[in-house]
């Protein structure tokens, strides 16, 4: 009887140990057929664009299996809250082959957020979705949650209005209107470098502690800097991420002196690099590169202003 019980007891412990990996992991997010389907419908269907045909089956792709297509950007696109990728290949009456992906992302911010990572300043702005670039090789938009690049190897002639059209098609498909994200109307206007706002979701400013921050590009007289906002839960954490950056900055050998003007708390940092730092409300805040101080603290107290107007 002993023996019966021991040997019950072993193999339930097997059981419970050889289960207990499979009951304690978190996969990826479970897509089912109708998120597919949904998705593949945004894709030109056959004899909607005249120019173009199909040259493959659609394929898709979730989560880590985004490594296979995409090794050496996979990454990036699940820091940005990548779901559900759709890609399928066309080819026009030139033989012009033309690759469509079409990502599902997170949320608006972050089909907004990969879109603004992966623009660059050479790319000309095309009026596509919530906001569209064409680059050398690309042409791309995003709107909503999703994020849209038409991929092709050779501008054959005409395809420059095919590639608009096929884009045009796919923003008409996706409902809503979604303008940029609204934390982007705290940041002044003046000097403020057109399409340069970035979105960046962990390891902002360097720190495994920040998240979520925006920053846009400024330029005056030819000299570049940059403004820069990090929304937290609540002031108090606000306050712990202001200060401990501040004193990130002063272990590094920054010099760091109070500024002591107007109800937000406001700190000069100088070094190799010129910075401006605050803190209003839930948010923790800054002006980078300025050299000019007067107009850094203008900008700074702009942002201020205009949070506080918010009840911030």
């Amino acid at each position: 009887m002993f023996s019966f019980l021991l040997s019950a007891l072993l193999a339930s412990l097997m059981s419970l140990s050889a289960a207990g990996p499979a009951l304690a992991e978190s996969g990826p997010p479970v897509f089912g057929s109708g998120d597919r389907e949904s998705l593949q419908s945004l894709l030109p269907k056959s004899g909607e664009i005249p120019e173009i045909k199909e040259n493959s089956a659609p394929e898709f792709y979730v989560g880590q299996n985004l490594f296979d297509y995409i090794n050496g950007e996979a990454e990036t696109y699940l820091d940005y809250g990548f779901e559900l990728l759709v890609t399928r290949e066309y080819i026009d009456k030139e033989g012009s082959v033309l690759t469509l992906e079409i990502y599902r992302m997170k949320s608006p911010l972050h089909g907004f957020g990969i879109f603004a990572a992966e623009r660059t300043p050479d790319d000309q702005a095309v009026e596509l979705g919530a906001q569209g670039f064409q680059g050398r090789n690309t042409v791309a938009f995003w709107k909503g949650p999703y994020y849209c690049k038409i991929l092709f190897h050779r501008m054959s002639p005409g395809l420059d209005s095919v590639l608009l059209k096929i884009g045009r098609l796919i923003a008409g498909s996706i409902q809503g209107e979604y303008p940029l994200p609204e934390i982007f109307s705290f940041f002044p206007e003046e000097h403020r470098v057109n399409g340069s706002e970035r979105f960046i979701p962990r390891n902002f400013l360097g720190q495994p502690y920040l998240k979520n921050g925006f920053r846009v590009d400024y330029e005056r007289a030819g000299k570049a800097s940059q403004l820069f906002l990090v929304q937290l839960d609540t002031p108090h954490a606000a306050r712990e991420a202001y200060v401990k950056y501040r004193e990130f900055l002063r272990s590094e050998g920054d010099s760091v002196a109070p500024l002591g003007k107007g109800s937000a708390e406001m700190v000069r940092v100088r070094n190799g690099r010129d910075r401006l730092l605050f803190q209003q409300g839930p948010f923790f805040g800054g002006v980078v590169d300025e050299a000019d101080q007067v107009a850094a603290e203008r900008s700074m107290q702009a942002m201020v202003k205009r949070l506080k107007a918010k009840g911030f």
